[in-house]
């Protein structure tokens, strides 16, 4: 049976927009009944603007992000102030450098047309979020050196060279990373709170010089690196890694451990899977949400299990 037609409002940042064959789809999945409006978004901070006007004054099926995963974060942190208890669901077409959370939900990153045509029949699924003081996330958030790399990378940069800028800027940021004392603490989830394996490391109690903290909702970020293998969507649970600093001839291994294998040895590399974790510095540090980047000397982070609506690809990673 064909699946009925969907009402959809594209939120659109300025390459979307300018997408010519989008547009052509859009006009041909109008012509086949659907009811789709279009808003594109011209400055930072619109993106969340209209998620909220949008949810809170109009009815859709579902919501669509035509940008990167920072773009998508405005939408989520939009849509959650307007209507946390009854969102709508969240449809994502990759235009962003990185495409993480969409290419992690199945949606085809190099093909935001085809993302769209998938978008008007596909099931959606409610996952997890987390939050930081008073801000959402959706695929993940980091302290420190990798917030650092997102936030200091230029934006022509990013245009010429993708997902491969941030490793290049990750290389020059090594050589001259600054200390970054803190205190992170952190509960782990209770056995019958999850659908995993029973946690088997207690509650983290930490104090040291650390060089990063990633807590992943999701299981890529920063262009396709994997930074938490076993992470799942809707697990009620975040990934936390945190690496302490260690001397340079050990940072190399110290890195691929923290950012790959997903089963480290090194001491400067502690994984965890938690449900809650207060990370605080002396100096205030960067935060980094999905790609949008602040500043902070206390984070408080909280999994919001199973809470939003996403619009599901075919195969997710």
């Amino acid at each position: 049976m064909p699946a009925s037609p969907r009402s959809l409002c594209l939120i659109l940042n300025p390459r979307a927009a300018g997408d010519e064959q989008l547009r052509a789809a859009v006009h041909g999945l109008r012509a086949a009944g659907h009811r789709i409006e279009v808003r594109p978004t011209w400055e930072s901070g619109q993106a969340e603007q209209f998620a909220h006007e949008i949810t809170t004054h109009h009815t859709f099926d579902a919501i669509v992000v035509g940008g990167g995963d920072g773009t998508l974060n405005e939408l989520v942190n939009g849509i959650m102030a307007a209507a946390p208890d009854r969102p709508p669901a969240v449809g994502v077409l990759p235009y962003g450098t990185a495409n993480d959370f969409a290419t992690g939900i199945g949606m085809p990153a190099d093909d935001p047309v085809a993302a769209l045509q998938l978008i008007a029949t596909a099931p959606s699924r409610p996952i997890d979020l987390g939050r930081v003081n008073d801000r959402w996330f959706i695929n993940a958030a980091s302290v420190g050196l990798n917030a650092e790399i997102t936030a200091d990378t230029p934006k022509s940069l990013k245009q010429l060279l993708g997902g491969a800028a941030y490793s290049l800027n990750a290389l020059t940021k090594l050589t001259t990373d600054a200390h970054r004392p803190a205190t992170v603490t952190a509960n782990s989830p209770q056995p019958e709170a999850t659908n995993r394996k029973p946690e088997t490391n207690p509650d983290l109690h930490w104090q040291g010089d650390m060089l990063m903290l990633i807590v992943a909702n999701a299981r890529t970020a920063g262009g396709g690196h994997v930074i938490a293998p076993h992470a799942q969507l809707d697990d009620g649970e975040l990934d936390l890694t945190l690496v302490a600093n260690a001397p340079a001839a050990d940072l190399a291994d110290v890195l691929t451990q923290a950012l790959t294998t997903g089963t480290p040895h090194h001491p400067a590399v502690i994984q965890q899977r938690v449900t809650s974790l207060t990370v605080e510095t002396e100096q205030p540090v960067t935060l980094n949400l999905d790609g949008e980047p602040t500043s902070e000397r206390r984070c408080q982070f909280q999994v919001h299990p199973r809470v939003l609506p996403v619009l599901m690809g075919p195969r997710q990673a």
